[in-house]
């Protein structure tokens, strides 16, 4: 406590003053700084510092950052320090600095490679990681299996990788670097399909687009056909195709994996073998009007055929898938040409026969008048023939004939007579016969002798 008085130059002395008191507080000592972990850490951490000051509560403390808060949350690099003033308003000195660090997080890495990362089996490539400007470590994964921490790594098989990368500092990048390794399939196969028998001058080429690989066109065989249209492209024509030659084309694919894959296809042109084998004619001379049937027999080919039957005499064609046809001569020659073609082969067809018909109104006859039917094979039957030529038979189609035996009882009559009867239990003796032929319908009488069915009862 304090108080005052006054003495005059003539030594006169006041009154004693009022007293006062005077309280001297203490200056508060540096404060100290304490961290709630390292001081140096990555991005997107922090740390605690708090501020205590010895001997002292409550007051304020004041940061280099202006900030009041104890503890301050720091989360940028930096140096910092702090106050302090008493609850009696007496400050500090400053306290000792701290430095916090906060390292970069590093970019996600990084890499180049010596090749594409969809190869075939058996190949490879290496990958070059980086992260920006920042040293540190690489690590390689597969799946979840580490492959190592170098900073290139050369791959062969196929599988989804990871990279991560920890900086210098222990960082790590946020996010890891994925890719895919990839194993190319084989090139596609190749199906031409079955050789080709064609009668066509030009065929077109077919092959399916490949799914892996790209296809071409090249030629084994040409016999000087030319090809029309890109070789790379799907499809082709072939032209100047000529009949009896044989043509070969390889489809070949390259550029995926594994060897190449090729397909040949032949080209026949013309059925080997496809022709008339025979021509069925019931005789060469036919009569006028009356209808006879010729035949016509094919070989080679697919046994699948049809018929185009040309009459030359009006151009008239009958197109059919029967190999045979009914003529009716309306003249005496008569011309007609036949060829055969295939129907599983469009194009193909023989070269045409001539099938030449003589065709008369009447025929002169040869009737014999003896037959002796013991089996020798000679004259064994009532055969009818043409007068001047015995291997033309008489025409049966429309012809009638009747035998009688000498008491005028029929023993045997025919229609359509073909030359056949032999008498069979008939016995031997004299007979009488009719004839009405088919072509000019001519009658004929007379009596026939048979021989040695002597067995036989004459009265049949």
């Amino acid at each position: 406590m304090y108080s005052v008085s006054f003495v005059s130059d003539e030594i006169c002395a006041s009154e004693v003053s009022d007293s006062i008191k005077v309280v001297v507080n203490p200056i508060p000592p540096k404060p100290e700084i304490t961290s709630s972990g390292p001081l140096t850490f990555c991005d997107g951490g922090s740390v605690d510092l708090t501020a205590s000051s010895s001997g002292f509560t409550g007051g304020t403390f004041t940061w280099s950052t202006g900030s009041t808060n104890n503890p301050l949350r720091v989360t940028t690099s930096g140096t910092y320090t702090v106050k302090y003033v008493s609850t009696n308003a007496c400050p500090s000195d400053t306290s000792l600095s701290v430095t916090v660090t906060v390292n970069p997080i590093p970019p996600q890495p990084t890499f180049t490679a010596d090749g594409p990362l969809a190869f075939c089996p058996g190949a490879s490539v290496t990958l070059f990681a980086q992260s920006g400007n920042f040293s540190g470590t690489f690590k390689w994964f597969k799946e979840t299996i580490a492959l190592g921490s170098n900073p290139s790594i050369t791959l062969a098989e196929a599988g989804n990788y990871h990279i991560y990368f920890t900086s210098d500092s222990g960082c790590a990048s946020n996010l890891s670097r994925d890719f895919e390794i990839i194993h190319l399939p084989d090139n596609s196969p190749v199906d031409l399909g079955k050789d080709i028998i064609t009668c066509n001058s030009y065929l077109d080429l077919y092959a399916l687009t490949p799914a892996v690989g790209a296809g071409k066109w090249s030629v084994y065989n040409t016999n000087d056909a030319i090809i029309i249209g890109d070789p790379a492209s799907d499809s082709i024509r072939v032209t100047g195709l000529e009949a009896g030659l044989t043509y070969s084309y390889i489809y070949t694919i390259k550029g995926g994996c594994g060897p190449d894959k090729s397909d040949t296809i032949n080209i026949t042109v013309g059925l080997p073998g496809f022709d008339i084998a025979s021509i069925d004619t019931p005789m060469d001379t036919l009569c006028v009007g009356v209808a006879r049937r010729v035949t016509v027999f094919a070989k080679g080919g697919s046994d699948h055929y049809s018929y185009e039957w040309i009459n030359t005499k009006n151009m008239d064609t009958i197109s059919t898938k029967l190999n045979y046809l009914d003529i009716t001569p309306d003249g005496i020659d008569n011309y007609y040409l036949v060829y055969v073609k295939d129907l599983d082969q469009p194009g193909c067809q023989t070269f045409p026969d001539t099938i030449s018909i003589h065709a008369i109104h009447k025929q002169a006859l040869f009737i014999p008048n003896l037959i002796t039917p013991n089996g020798d094979g000679k004259n064994d039957a009532f055969k009818i023939v043409e007068e001047k030529n015995y291997d033309n038979k008489m025409f049966p189609e429309g012809s009638f004939v009747e035998i009688y035996n000498r008491w005028g009882s029929r023993v045997y009559e025919a229609k359509n007579y073909d030359g056949t009867w032999k008498a069979d239990n008939i016995a031997d003796g004299i007979y009488y016969y009719y004839l009405k032929t088919g072509c000019g319908q001519d009658e004929y009488k007379g009596w026939l002798q048979i021989l040695s069915n002597t067995d036989s009862d004459s009265r049949k």
